[in-house]
């Protein structure tokens, strides 16, 4: 599955021709960017451990392959930690998404953006309780829905974004703890050039 990913950044990246990339008028789906957003999972155990609230921070990539339609890449990294009951819990979250958007001028400068993609999330709970510490991890399918709004100006751009992402279950290690989801919704900003 990862050389999947690495596969297809690389088809991204490609895939903007010459002639898609030369447009005078590219909007600023196209491009670089860097996001700050607010993440909370939705999943109650995640919830009842305290570690379902983070900021989470990302770089994505997208390039032109048709018309107002763009193909990209997201990957972002969570860090939540939390004591509960005398159990430090550390969650790793890393998604990694492969998506595609619809981006369209309503005004001058002004762009709205749709889309949606799959993803594969790596989750990784770290248990430090009495002295000893548990750990688990492992790699959940998921996939997301999102829109933005994005405001250009010369070759930057500026937005906001919300991303609802849904990932299968999470298995505890011999069934320590119970399946859980870290299916999530996430509000931000993000900033990029476009090219």
């Amino acid at each position: 599955m990862k050389n999947f990913f690495l596969f297809a950044l690389t088809v991204v990246f490609l895939s903007c021709s010459t002639a898609f990339c030369a447009e005078k008028k590219a909007t600023p789906g196209m491009g670089l960017a860097l996001k700050a957003d607010y993440v909370n999972f939705t999943d109650s155990f995640v919830k009842d451990n305290d570690i379902d609230k983070s900021i989470y921070m990302a770089v994505e990539g997208y390039a032109h392959v048709a018309p107002e339609i763009f193909l990209g890449l997201e990957v972002g990294i969570a860090n939540p930690s939390s004591t509960v009951s005398n159990h430090k819990t550390e969650l790793t979250y890393i998604p990694i998404e492969l998506n595609a958007k619809y981006v369209g001028e309503f005004l001058p400068n002004w762009n709205l953006g749709i889309g949606g993609g799959l993803s594969y999330n790596y989750a990784e709970e770290t248990v430090v309780s009495g002295g000893s510490a548990f750990r688990n991890d492992d790699w959940l399918l998921g996939g997301q829905v999102f829109a933005e709004l994005l405001y250009a100006s010369g070759n930057y751009f500026v937005g906001f974004n919300y991303k609802r992402q849904f990932t299968d279950n999470f298995e505890g290690s011999g069934g320590a703890v119970p399946a859980h989801r870290y299916s999530n919704w996430r509000l931000g900003g993000l900033a990029g050039v476009r090219f």
